[in-house]
């Protein structure tokens, strides 16, 4: 069941791997450019001090997280023999796919091992899917599908504590050790999570054999961390460095909210975002009641987490079989670790805040690795437990509900989001209508023509225009011939490299493509000339070097 439920979410993340855009997904071309750069010979590990983004490579990098998903990505691709990230990234994102998948099948494990059955395993996984931004991510290039992974292995070794803890301990301490080198959010949950789980199986235990058994997978964990940690620190001055930092243009905010006030715009923003993909390109997948349904779902299993632990007679039930007990004491220590996760998430938001008066990374995705887990230990009482068993009925039917309609929602609002715009045809007389208008161009540019072929006696353009003023898509680009109206074509192609050269995300949408029919072959295609008309209504040019001395072509 393993198996075949792994190659379902697989399954599902090849879909949008297949189907989103590159660079759409959260930061995706920054996690491009560090698995380019090792690819390309450039060591095994990024050079944070000088990495700079594709595709225009105009801007550091600003993501500072350890290379482990880096370097596991670049290795894949050479010995695999993959193109390089940049010319192909469909293979990188089949990869961290895969890492998710893993992940799941280790969390459904896991979950046979705390004494869940197929019904509650199998709802873990349709509640786990529903939510969009899960299989959104996991088929994109991001190392928060290794975090995934590293979080489900530790999870899957902590479910082994009762029956086999040297086994426990050595596969939970390989998950620590790649969350560590991997995702610093992860990274500090499991720290968590397994020493609070381990100093209860050690209380419970009190054996010397016990505690032998746990040094090794600990000194290994500290050596593997501080191999990479104690030089990065020493060469960099920090323990996650990058060559570009966020916001660095804004500074402390005029009347500063208080931490109460912050906290509370931090929970808002996050519980907003959650039923939606939060990205570059935002998607709204559920309409207002699907939206109800789907805050009830998560509502309904977290307090089923929430009864599992919190009844006395549940604990007294738990102490008499040791599957129960153990199960418990995990999910006690992950509700603690993830508390705590928080907070200091939260702090680490304040802290920006003050600096450039922007809350920033406030997003429900940093803690997707927890998912599953999430599910798992929240309804693994439900067969003791007449609350948690009432609460799983009411879990199953909104999660089968939404598992339902998630997959073809995301599908289509991706759809509607990006499906490029069909290439139009304008034909270009010899000579301009009479009755065509001479509209005003201002000097300004707003675009650039990237390409302008003649084939055949057509002309194949391909560029992009913006509103300059909002750095918006251009609401449409006119075609003029000697300064004349001939007609227009619509912005709409993904042009993620102008996205990130005008740090403006919703300028991906800028681009354009059109083919230009020539009445007369020899007609002088210089004299066609293209123009971004504003949201104001007026034009300013559209850059073309491959005419020379044209209002366009400056």
């Amino acid at each position: 069941m393993a198996l075949a439920l792994a190659i379902y979410t697989f399954s599902s993340a090849w879909i949008q791997a297949d189907t989103t855009p590159v660079g759409a997904p959260p930061d995706e071309w920054a996690h491009i450019s560090y698995i380019d750069d090792i690819y390309t010979g450039k060591g095994l590990i990024p050079d944070y001090a000088n990495a700079t983004i594709l595709p225009s490579r105009s801007r550091g990098n600003y993501l500072g997280h350890p290379p482990l998903y880096y370097t596991a990505s670049a290795l894949a691709g050479k010995t695999l023999g993959w193109d390089a990230p940049s010319e192909n990234p469909l293979p990188y994102r089949l990869f961290s796919a895969t890492l998710f998948s893993l992940g799941m099948g280790l969390w459904i494990l896991a979950g046979k091992n705390l004494g869940l059955n197929s019904t509650t395993l199998v709802a873990m996984v349709a509640g786990t899917m529903a939510i969009p931004m899960f299989p959104y991510l996991a088929g994109s290039i991001n190392n928060d599908n290794l975090g995934y992974l590293s979080v489900a292995i530790s999870g899957f070794g902590a479910s082994l504590l009762r029956k086999n803890s040297r086994a426990a301990f050595w596969i939970a301490a390989a998950g620590l050790a790649m969350a560590l080198l991997t995702k610093a959010t992860a990274g500090l949950f499991l720290l968590i999570f397994l020493g609070i789980l381990l100093g209860f199986h050690l209380y419970s235990y009190r054996s010397r054999k016990e505690w032998i058994h746990a040094i090794a997978p600990t000194m290994m964990v500290i050596v593997i961390a501080g191999t990479y940690f104690i030089p990065t620190v020493i060469h960099h001055g920090s323990a996650f460095p990058k060559s570009a930092e966020l916001y660095t243009e804004l500074g402390p905010p005029d009347s500063p909210v208080g931490l109460t006030e912050s906290a509370a715009e931090s929970f808002r923003q996050m519980w907003a975002r959650l039923p939606m993909i939060a990205s570059h390109q935002s998607l709204i997948v559920f309409d207002k009641h699907d939206t109800h349904v789907f805050y009830a779902m998560l509502i309904l299993a977290t307090l089923a987490f929430l009864a599992s632990i919190s009844f006395p007679h549940h604990r007294r039930q738990a102490r008499s079989s040791p599957t129960a007990w153990y199960g418990y004491a995990t999910a006690v220590a992950f509700l603690v670790a993830m508390l705590a996760t928080m907070l200091v998430h939260f702090i680490v938001v304040f802290r920006g805040y003050q600096l450039h008066g922007v809350f920033a990374a406030l997003q429900p995705r940093y803690y997707n690795y927890a998912l599953p887990g999430f599910f798992v230990l929240a309804f693994q009482a439900w067969r003791n437990n007449a609350i948690v068993r009432s609460l799983f009925v009411g879990y199953c039917l909104t999660a089968s509900y939404l598992i339902a309609i998630s997959p073809p929602r995301l599908t289509f609002s991706q759809s509607a989001k990006f499906t490029e715009p069909a290439i139009m045809e304008i034909h270009i007389p010899a000579f301009p209508p009479a009755s065509s208008s001479r509209p005003t161009i201002l000097n300004a540019p707003a675009g650039h023509v990237d390409s302008f072929n003649i084939k055949s006696g057509n002309i194949e353009v391909r560029g992009w225009g913006i509103d300059a003023s909002r750095k918006t898509p251009a609401v449409r680009i006119w075609i003029l011939l000697d300064g004349q109206s001939i007609g227009t074509i619509p912005t709409g192609l993904s042009r993620p490299d102008v996205a990130n050269a005008l740090h403006s995300p919703p300028a991906m949408r800028s681009g354009f493509k059109a083919k230009l029919v020539l009445d007369k072959n020899d007609l002088d295609p210089c004299r066609v000339q293209l123009a971004a008309e504003q949201a104001d209504g007026s034009l300013t040019p559209i850059r073309n070097r491959h005419c020379q001395n044209r209002i366009d072509g400056r």
